[in-house]
């Protein structure tokens, strides 16, 4: 098979792929050849390119391509997420952990409300992340006094907040302060 007869399959691929469907332009055959190539390679398409997409009623593969597209950004948007997670936990930027981690499905899971189990705490004992153990039993401990003292409409979990050292006081009955009180 010579390059031109690869070239044409290559084509055809590319435009079942891509979902193409009825596009009947030979005079344009070319630049949605490049355009598809440069797709299935992960270059990014020009805002050019989509558009001539657009206006030859390709918005099909005008989507498909955008789908692919953001999925190869995925990785670097996971990780940036990740990298917040880490800050807001207390996990140090020095402990080496691949993205893969099940580290990283702790804070995660923390974030979105779930209550951790006994052997999700022993990984993070065992990766030395006792800041971050000390930090969860801060906002369980919050969560518990804000049922106790029916402050549940306060969503903030972080025990930060002023209210968890007013909550604190009010538990072991300790006076509050004239601005603790108001």
């Amino acid at each position: 098979m010579d390059n031109s007869e690869l070239q044409k399959k290559h084509f055809a691929a590319l435009k079942e792929k891509y979902q193409v469907g009825q596009y009947q332009s030979a005079a344009s055959d070319s630049f949605l050849y490049l355009i598809l190539r440069k797709a299935e390679l992960g270059i990014q398409i020009t805002s050019i390119e989509l558009q001539w997409l657009v206006e030859n009623c390709l918005s099909r593969t005008v989507e498909i391509i955008s789908l692919q597209q953001y999925q190869a950004a995925d990785q670097q948007r996971l990780e940036a997420e990740f990298l917040q997670l880490r800050l807001k936990y207390l996990i140090p930027e020095e402990l080496d952990l691949l993205i893969a981690s099940p580290v990283y499905s702790i804070p995660w899971k923390l974030d979105n409300g779930y209550v951790l189990t006994d052997s999700e705490l022993e990984l993070l004992n065992n990766h030395g992340l006792i800041a971050t153990i000390i930090l969860i039993q801060n906002i369980l401990d919050f969560s518990r006094l804000k049922v106790t003292y029916k402050a549940i409409k306060h969503l903030n979990q972080f025990p930060e907040e002023p209210l968890y050292s007013i909550l604190k006081k009010l538990d072991v009955k300790e006076q509050l302060s004239d601005s603790e009180a108001e």
